[in-house]
């Protein structure tokens, strides 16, 4: 429900596991393929360690906003990985034909985001204000459609009543 903070004990438990297992990162983990791998959005905790990482902040291999990457060219990465990051942009999609050029034909985007359908992703105690959209499964894959030459190959729920994911691939 809109407005109505998420339970204490679920926000409390999903922020204070440890990265290294968190079921987020399992996830894409489990989703990952082989290849040129970007981290898009993560801060200082990279999902794997030999993907480059990309983020505003400077504490990763490219500092500069994950919707404008000019440094990087045409159809380079074979895999992106995105978890609580679209979400914190003014314009997915935008973001997500920028990631469409980076990516190679038949590349993958491995995307996690939190569940507007179970749980309220604009109020401040989860986006600490930072939140500039809100998904559910339809609202994504209707962004996705609109931006076109992403199949999606699978949208479901990571942690249940907390976030879904998702696999895309660019059209060949």
């Amino acid at each position: 429900m809109r407005g109505v903070p998420p339970p204490v004990d679920l926000v409390n438990r999903m922020f204070s596991l440890p990265q290294n297992n968190h079921p987020e990162r399992m996830w894409v983990l489990a989703h990952l393929t082989d290849g040129i791998i970007f981290d898009l959005g993560c801060g200082s905790n990279r999902t794997v360690a030999y993907a480059i990482g990309v983020d505003v902040l400077p504490v990763t291999d490219i500092t500069c906003s994950i919707d404008e990457m000019p440094m990087i060219g045409d159809g380079f990465a074979d895999v992106l990985i995105s978890r609580h990051s679209l979400e914190h942009l003014s314009d997915p999609k935008k973001a997500l034909n920028e990631w469409k050029r980076i990516l190679m034909p038949g590349g993958v985007i491995v995307i996690v985001l939190p569940d507007d359908e179970f749980i309220d992703t604009m109020h401040p105690v989860l986006s600490a204000g930072k939140h500039l959209q809100a998904f559910t499964r339809d609202s994504f894959r209707k962004v996705v459609e609109e931006v076109g030459g992403l199949e999606v190959l699978t949208l479901e729920t990571v942690v249940p009543d907390w976030s879904f994911g998702g696999v895309l691939r660019k059209e060949l």
